[in-house]
């Protein structure tokens, strides 16, 4: 899921509080927006069609 969401630059990988709290505060001043073609829907729906699929996979074994 990691690789997925900062793969269409939607999350951010912090490796510190400090840095976490920088980069919340650059995302509330505007500094930092989404792409615009960002579509939550979407993503949301592969996400979802992605987990049924698996709980099918094993439901069947």
């Amino acid at each position: 899921m990691e690789d997925f969401v900062l793969s269409k630059g939607l999350g951010f990988k912090v490796e510190s509080v400090s840095e976490a709290v920088d980069l919340a505060t650059r995302i509330i001043n505007g500094e930092i927006v989404y792409p615009p073609q960002f579509d939550l829907r979407q993503y949301a729906k592969q996400i979802k069609d992605c987990y049924l699929s698996w709980i099918l996979e094993i439901l069947e074994l």
